[in-house]
């Protein structure tokens, strides 16, 4: 069970940094706490990290107590970078927003999830 809660600390302590880091690439404009799609992919990824890291871990000999707090929370963001990069390889959809104007924050779409990766 210990092994569990340490990798769901690495998995939560790596979606606050992801959040930090959201917020200052999307500003003020964009509204991340108030967004659905935001919590929902937070809490799943939360919960597959959690429970995927002992796997991984599990599958090297030698494990201990502090691989599974570090790969919970290099996991995510090795993952994060993947769905970029596949991401980048879609047609583009809306053009670039302006951050200058002070309009109504526009709504989190999934895509700003992986923009800070």
């Amino acid at each position: 069970m210990s092994i569990y809660i340490t990798c769901f600390l690495g998995a939560c302590l790596q979606e606050v940094l992801h959040w930090v880091d959201l917020k200052q690439k999307l500003g003020e404009e964009v509204k991340i706490t108030k967004s659905i799609d935001y919590w929902a992919i937070t809490l799943v990824a939360i919960v597959l990290f959690t429970f995927a890291t002992p796997i991984l871990v599990d599958s090297f000999e030698g494990s201990e107590n502090w691989h599974y707090l570090v790969v919970a929370f290099a996991f995510p963001s090795v993952l994060k970078k993947l769905v970029k990069v596949v991401l980048g390889w879609l047609p583009a959809g809306d053009g670039p927003r302006s951050l200058t104007t002070k309009s109504d924050p526009a709504p989190f779409k999934m895509k700003d999830y992986f923009k800070s990766v």
